[in-house]
């Protein structure tokens, strides 16, 4: 899994940089607690960004729901600057070196994220297959740097009890 801040640089820049950090030490708290939540790993945090593992897809996705649903409560108890965040969630192998994964299926994961908008969770049809998800028609992209097109699904989530209505891609 793959997430990142929507518009960070433009957030960083009206906000300053002490009050940027503080708003995205909120974040990274978010992300992290999520994570832990739902027995996935760090494997690295790049700005404004995570690259997350898991062992079995149902976590990751379980994880980026909370995500979404912790920054929708934030947003909700009136924090001063909401966070926009793209999730992407792909599964299948990756190779392991050291704390880190590579392979086409890390690029794919990342490609997928790049391709949501804030507040969206885009899932592969893999991880949807993989995890049971239920989630919305399917949509074709085509990913940078990858041959042929890619299935995706947005993740509808809902955060009733923050009153933030549900959202879907």
């Amino acid at each position: 899994m793959f997430s990142d801040i929507e518009g960070s640089t433009e957030l960083n820049e009206r906000l300053g940089d002490e009050r940027w950090l503080a708003v995205l030490e909120e974040h990274n708290a978010i992300v992290r607690a999520a994570v832990r939540a739902h027995s996935g790993r760090e494997v690295k945090s790049q700005g404004d960004g995570f690259m997350l593992a898991f062992a079995r897809p149902a976590d990751g996705l379980a994880c980026a729901l909370a995500m979404q649903r912790a920054l929708a409560e934030r947003e909700a108890a009136g924090a001063e600057c909401p966070l926009r965040v793209r999730v992407g969630v792909h599964a299948g192998p990756a190779i392991r070196r050291g704390s880190d994964y590579f392979g086409r299926n890390v690029v794919v994961a990342a490609r997928i994220a790049a391709q949501a908008r804030g507040g969206e969770i885009l899932v592969s049809e893999e991880l949807r297959e993989a995890a049971g998800a239920p989630v919305s028609e399917p949509r074709e992209l085509v990913l940078k740097g990858l041959g042929g097109r890619q299935r995706v699904h947005a993740m509808a989530w809902d955060v009733s009890c923050a009153g933030t209505p549900t959202r879907a891609g």
